[in-house]
């Protein structure tokens, strides 16, 4: 991964706030409660997603940009599912 940061362009300290911020995330999604605190975990997961695949695509490592699209399906799921179960209710 660090050699992916590198290819991009990115410095080393970079990916320590990314990794905090999706264990974070992760921790919030796990947790009981909390749906406002869950629906901004899965806005994060999904800016997070566009910003690596324009990262990707504007490097030289543009042939990599569709794999984290392939990570937008989670957060787009999980949406659908919630809002399916918040009209059930």
């Amino acid at each position: 991964m660090m050699a992916t940061f590198a290819l991009l362009g990115y410095r080393a300290y970079f990916a320590n706030l990314p990794g905090v911020a999706k264990l974070g995330g992760v921790v919030a999604l796990v947790a009981p409660g909390y749906l406002m605190l869950k629906e901004w975990v899965c806005a994060g997961f999904v800016f997070t997603s566009i910003a690596a695949v324009v990262s990707h695509a504007a490097s030289s490592n543009a042939r990599n940009a569709p794999g984290p699209l392939v990570v937008l399906v989670l957060p787009a799921v999980s949406y659908c599912i919630g809002a399916v179960q918040q009209v059930d209710v």
